[in-house]
Parts: structure tokens; C-alpha cells; sequence
């Protein structure tokens, strides 16, 4: 799914459904999409507790977790440590 596309408060509510049929109280929503303002409202208004994760907080959690990344370069950046000379 292109990352420009939104996904709209009917779609969050297909999967509340979902969750309810199989007596689940609580999900997540996972794209690599965006949520619509109203998408996320429902999610925050509703009983069930529905993460919603999109595709800008997916890539940051792979990266914090190094799921599906890896390093390509590494940068040190030293200083001087003058108390060291004293």
C-alpha cells in the first residue's frame, strides 16, 4: 500500500467488528498507509483498545528494534576529554 493512500474510519471499523466476532477486546492496526483524522478519533473514542501503527511509527519502531534493517554506515563523533590532561 503506497504511503500516500489513507485509511478511513469505516476501515477501523471493520476490524473493531472483527475483534468483537472473535471476542477480543483489543487489537492493532498495522499499515504501511496513514490514518485519517477520524480513523484515529474512533480508535481514542472506542471501548476496545485498538493500537493503530502507520507507516512513519512501523519504520521507526524497525529501526529502534532492528526488525527487517541493517546498519549500512556508522558515524563516531569523539571529543576531547581535557580532564584527562589535568
Amino acid at each position: 500500500m503506497s504511503p500516500s493512500t489513507t485509511i478511513a474510519r469505516p476501515a477501523i471499523q471493520a476490524f473493531v467488528g472483527a475483534l468483537q466476532g472473535a471476542q477480543a477486546d483489543r487489537g492493532v492496526f498495522m499499515t504501511t498507509a496513514r490514518f485519517s483524522t477520524g480513523a484515529m478519533d474512533y480508535a481514542n473514542a472506542i471501548a476496545s483498545r485498538v493500537v493503530l501503527i502507520d507507516g512513519d511509527r512501523l519504520t521507526r519502531l524497525m529501526i529502534r528494534y532492528g526488525v527487517g534493517v541493517q546498519v549500512k554506515r556508522t558515524v563516531s563523533i569523539v571529543e576531547v576529554d581535557e580532564d584527562y590532561f589535568e
